[in-house]
């Protein structure tokens, strides 16, 4: 399946008939959103098109009940505001269209680094609102801390490390009231 424009087809007749004609055909394009990256209340998602990237390319979206035409980057992501929550993303390219649902979650986890050698490994998040005195549940690698956070709605988390092993994952995340994120490290040398 694909977009075509401008494709001539001729019959050169047969059996009595003579027949030669132009047409346009348009066949409906397919439209896909892939890698999904949310950080705060910024997504992007990247737009194939005909499992191409479909770059610098202007793409009709509604998001929940608001429409608007969005520019893809040179890498074929587009990207957009939303509030914490789920939410309804329909991209629209000609006459192809796509959903997608959305949960953006109320807190940011960092990405770590952890080495062979270790002691600690500091864990923070953010609340995409500055709430203070909110719980933050962590966890790494089978320990769990709660933290409160402080006025700018920020909480870390120190957890103690040892006999780490290079090349192994480790599992860590934050939970807020129903939103949990999750990440994995590998433990470098």
């Amino acid at each position: 399946m694909g977009y075509y424009e401008d494709v001539t087809v001729s019959y050169i007749g047969g059996n009595g008939f003579n027949a030669t004609f132009l047409t346009d055909i348009e066949i409906s394009p397919s439209v896909k959103l892939t890698s999904i990256k949310i950080t705060g209340t910024k997504a992007k998602m990247k737009v194939l098109i005909n499992s191409k990237v479909a770059k610098s390319t202007y793409v009709k979206f509604k998001v929940d009940k608001k429409t608007k035409k969005i520019k893809t980057d040179k890498n074929g992501f587009a990207a957009f505001k939303l509030n914490p929550g789920k939410h309804t993303v329909t991209a629209y390219y000609k006459n192809a269209i796509v959903k997608k649902t959305i949960n953006v979650p109320s807190l940011v986890l960092n990405s770590v680094k952890v080495k062979k050698s270790a002691k600690k490994v500091v864990l923070t998040v953010k609340l995409t609102k500055k709430l203070k005195n909110k719980v933050i549940k962590f966890k790494f690698n089978g320990k769990t801390l709660k933290v409160k956070t402080n006025a700018k709605g920020i909480a870390k988390a120190t957890f103690k490390t040892s006999n780490l092993k290079a090349g192994k994952k480790l599992t860590y995340s934050a939970t807020y009231l129903k939103d949990t994120v999750k990440k994995t490290v590998k433990v470098s040398k």
